[in-house]
């Protein structure tokens, strides 16, 4: 789980820099927001950020000042190079107790993207098979499940080999997860700017 606060600029340092607390560490970042396109537009000013990944929500919720929202459903935030990030869905504003109105902004990380869609089995078939190059079986998946306009994953190989039935009707985030978990792999994911997408790939679980 991700949950940041806005910091104060440094004397001369115009960008907005956060401080993070990252599954206990304290981490530094920048968030990036697109319009309802996907198009980006900048670095994201915001009051708090709090993303959940995983078994814990697969959420994202961003705070802003109303007079200051530059958000807008349909927006993506994510941290370059991360795979922290998600769609804006909801919006809510509602006064605080200093007096100003905020705006709350809701929506699915990459993964609960994922985890949004059912793995009905093809016609004719018990499982829907995730088999072959793992970066080729994810590409197939999003296809599959309807998400390459927003979801793409890496042409390069791997090196990793599939060969898992998923669950009936499992959701695609947790079927996806054991697939790779059953190749001692992993899923990895940032915003692709060159793509407009989330690109997703498989990486080896590290080993200790």
């Amino acid at each position: 789980r991700l949950m940041a606060k806005q910091l104060p600029s440094r004397p001369g340092d115009h960008r907005r820099t956060l401080r993070a607390s990252q599954n206990g560490r304290v981490v530094e970042m920048e968030f990036i927001y697109t319009d309802a396109q996907r198009v980006p537009v900048g670095v994201l000013g915001f009051e708090s950020v709090d993303i959940s990944i995983g078994d814990s929500g697969n959420e994202i919720e961003v705070v802003q000042e109303s007079r200051s929202a530059t958000l807008k459903e349909g927006s993506l935030v994510f941290a370059l190079g991360t795979e922290w990030g998600g769609l804006v869905r909801h919006q809510d504003t509602k006064p605080s107790s200093d007096g100003t109105r905020k705006v709350t902004f809701t929506g699915p990380t990459w993964t609960g993207l994922l985890a949004e869609r059912v793995v009905v089995p093809p016609a004719g078939k018990d499982h829907y098979r995730m088999e072959g190059e793992a970066n080729s079986a994810i590409n197939s998946l999003i296809s599959y499940i309807g998400l390459s306009d927003i979801l793409v994953s890496s042409g390069e190989d791997s090196g990793i080999a599939l060969a898992t039935d998923l669950n009936r009707f499992c959701n695609a985030w947790d079927g996806l997860r054991e697939a790779l978990a059953d190749s001692s792999a992993r899923l990895g994911a940032a915003f692709d700017y060159e793509l407009g997408k989330v690109r997703l790939w498989a990486t080896q679980r590290e080993q200790f």
